[in-house]
């Protein structure tokens, strides 16, 4: 671990779309080595790219063209948690399909890539609409929220050879759109039908889950350093709360309202509907910074927890900041 967590850098990476004559939106998604904390990687429909922290490139990898003739009409990729594999989801044009609450047009599919052997894994098609998708810690398992008109929603885990390997029973009112491992794997957490559910894979049960109210923006994370600790967005009470999954209890409130948030160890990043950024320490749940640095989507703290990766709506830009002082640190046009 490195020296101090009180200098926690924050790189911002903003979302990118590559329009090209088959691909209407194709969206660049970053994720930080689990296993090395000074590596994070890059990807786009074309190309997969390791880079450190000075957002020098390291190696690049092209992902092949999906071997499909219908228009690809958006992709998104995302990385595992090591850097080895990409899992990309793409929607093709097609047939226009209407379910309770929405309509649209095209069929989508799912492939996996090992990208340092440039080699198809499996793929998984097709699915009935672009699905969130969400990698184990150890990067072995991939769980996929699909829609189906049969079951309505549903969450499959599948290994890396393809292969279904668990299903969540289907909920025909919920939205499955936030789901987490955490970081032993033994405990996978998601949302249905406003409540959320936690699964323990060792006992085959669920375990005592909290009743938040949810809000618009709700998501959930599980602590990369205590597999026993889940934080999610609420309403009431209003803020990031975490949750002890072995005690049921709430272990501390970061107040206020948020749209994303992350944590690692000791520290809390949430960014909030006025555009603030704010860190805290989750020991004591004190404020230790807040400024405002425009509309951010997307945060992902690194393993140390001292550098913070984030995108916002200014395309094709990179920059490294010191999220306690506001200052930039690197600067990288892609």
């Amino acid at each position: 671990m490195r020296k101090s967590l009180t200098l926690i850098l924050a790189i911002f990476v903003y979302l990118v779309s590559t329009p090209s004559s088959k691909a209407q939106s194709t969206f660049t998604v970053a994720s930080w080595s689990s296993t090395d904390p000074n590596v994070l990687g890059l990807t786009d429909g074309v190309e997969a790219t390791l880079y450190d922290i000075s957002l020098n490139s390291i190696r690049t990898f092209d992902i092949p063209a999906a071997a499909y003739s219908d228009e690809i009409l958006q992709q998104i990729n995302r990385w595992s948690p090591d850097l080895r594999y990409v899992a990309r989801v793409t929607l093709y044009n097609g047939d226009v399909r209407t379910y309770p609450g929405y309509r649209y047009s095209g069929s989508t599919h799912l492939s996996v890539w090992d990208v340092e052997m440039g080699r198809l894994l499996f793929e998984v098609s097709p699915l009935d609409f672009t699905p969130p998708i969400v990698w184990s810690q150890h990067s072995d398992r991939l769980a996929i929220s699909t829609f189906s008109t049969q079951t309505g929603m549903n969450i499959d885990l599948y290994d890396l050879t393809g292969k279904l390997i668990f299903e969540f029973p289907p909920s025909n009112t919920g939205l499955w759109d936030r789901f987490a491992w955490n970081s032993t794997g033994r405990l996978f957490a998601y949302n249905a039908d406003e409540d959320i559910l936690i699964y323990d894979f060792d006992t085959n049960q669920y375990l005592v889950s909290p009743t938040p109210d949810f809000i618009f923006d709700f998501d959930l994370k599980f602590s990369a350093s205590n597999p026993d600790l889940l934080a999610y967005s609420s309403s009431n009470p209003q803020g990031i709360v975490i949750w002890n999954v072995r005690t049921a209890r709430i272990e501390g409130i970061a107040g206020g309202e948020y749209l994303r948030f992350d944590w690692q160890s000791d520290r809390l990043v949430t960014i909030g509907y006025d555009e603030q950024i704010r860190v805290w320490d989750t020991s004591s749940f004190q404020e230790l910074a807040s400024y405002d640095r425009g509309y951010i989507s997307y945060l992902q703290l690194s393993p140390f927890s001292d550098v913070m990766l984030t995108n916002g709506t200014d395309t094709n830009t990179y920059q490294i900041i010191d999220p306690l002082t506001g200052n930039i640190l690197a600067t990288q046009q892609r």
